[in-house]
């Protein structure tokens, strides 16, 4: 293993490589949240349902999610560099599309490619991690990634109604093209190469369909990923519902919509804070078991506030605060178990984990908003839903180990 902080110049430091991996972890969360308050805009301007626009978040998930699968083998095989800068530029080049769009199909489509530029960042970044810190390691910085990620959801919707309010909502499509290309000239100029050429060799030994085999047949490692991907489809249910819920539903304002949905983005971040100081005491895997179950009692709570007081905004939000705090301890422990056990598969293992958080989020979103109505109810049921799988898959999962 490199030594840790390697990955950037000698006169640089840890600190400028956990932002630059937390803003490329971010291109997930920042391109979905930033434009969330525009989606009624969006149906305005388009003549589309409130389905039709909701479809512009799915696509990009999809996006997110089918493109990790390639990224993540293509990292471990020829490095991380060269992947992450060409996602970055075809990321670059979707968002321009985005911006011209003339309709709603159009916008979909590029939204899809989008998401297959940005994920370069999402699932590269992970494997980074696991190149450069021990498994404990690990789980205390992807906390700390946690925190960047964190921010980026509290702040960016708050952004996005103001922008939107005052400039429209392609203006938003302008922000996230500039922080592509500051974030672009960043890994160009400061990222080096963090994977060992032994690494790459062995990963060149072996066809991509075998990795995945070897992840998928390992019954601990699957456990971890499918806990993750269950606790990050809970979250992907809200964000796509959410406006739609809060603006339509409860009438909240455009320009207040950031603050109520931050509250969610905040107590995943106090959540991860929590956590770090946690694993000083208690291993990933114990944090990651009480976690799940404390998730789940916390979406039982909000399905009975909201079934007695649908009315009010804290019957809903209170509760999904309590549940959304625990999915910051539960989502850096299950990365942890994960990639502690990639080895020399690092890339394939992130890209196995991020397919399974953004494909079960896409997949599960989309259905919800094509059977749901949007309620408080509807979204507590389903949340409650995915928690439980969450602590099913732990059920199954024992003390992980490193793949062959």
């Amino acid at each position: 293993m490199a030594e840790p902080g390697t990955a950037f110049r000698p006169e640089t430091g840890r600190l400028e490589l956990l932002l630059t991996l937390g803003a490329l972890a971010a291109f997930g969360s920042l391109s979905i949240a930033m434009y969330l308050p525009g989606l009624p805009a969006m149906a305005q301007e388009f003549h589309g349902s409130t389905t039709g626009v909701q479809d512009t978040v799915a696509a990009f998930s999809l996006g997110l999610c089918a493109g990790q699968l390639i990224y993540g083998p293509v990292s471990d095989r020829w490095g991380r560099r060269a992947p992450l800068l060409f996602g970055i530029a075809l990321y670059l080049v979707a968002t321009l599309a985005c911006i011209v769009a003339s309709n709603l199909s159009t916008l979909v489509a590029f939204r899809f490619v989008q998401g297959l530029g940005g994920c370069a960042g999402v699932v590269i970044s992970r494997a980074i991690v696991r190149d450069r810190f021990t498994p404990q390691e690990s789980a205390g910085v992807y906390s700390t990634l946690m925190l960047i990620l964190g921010v980026a959801p509290i702040l960016s919707p708050l952004a996005g109604g103001w922008i939107i309010a005052g400039f429209g909502w392609r203006a938003v499509f302008w922000v996230l093209l500039a922080f592509g290309v500051v974030l672009g000239v960043v890994v160009w100029l400061r990222l080096r190469e963090s994977s060992s050429a032994e690494s790459r060799r062995r990963a060149r030994s072996e066809h991509p369909f075998r990795s995945y085999l070897a992840i998928l047949g390992d019954r601990q490692v699957a456990a971890f990923v499918a806990c993750g991907g269950f606790g990050a489809a809970g979250t992907f249910i809200y964000m796509t519902m959410s406006a739609h819920l809060l603006i339509d539903g409860y009438g909240v304002p455009t320009t207040a919509f950031g603050w109520l949905y931050g509250a969610g983005s905040l107590a995943v971040l106090i959540g991860s804070q929590v956590n770090r100081v946690l694993l000083n005491r208690f291993s990933s895997h114990r944090l990651l078991v009480w976690s799940t179950r404390l998730n789940l009692a916390a979406c039982l709570l909000m399905l009975a506030t909201v079934s007695r007081w649908p009315a009010l905004i804290p019957a809903f939000l209170i509760p999904l605060c309590l549940a959304f705090s625990m999915n910051g301890l539960s989502s850096p422990n299950a990365a942890a178990e994960a990639m502690g056990a990639a080895g020399w598969r690092a890339g394939a293992v992130a890209a196995v984990m991020g397919f399974a958080q953004f494909g079960m989020g896409a997949l599960l979103a989309t259905i919800a908003v094509r059977v749901l109505d949007g309620t408080a109810f509807e979204i507590a049921a389903m949340l409650c839903v995915t928690s439980a799988c969450a602590v099913g898959c732990l059920l199954f999962a024992g003390k992980s180990r490193a793949l062959a």
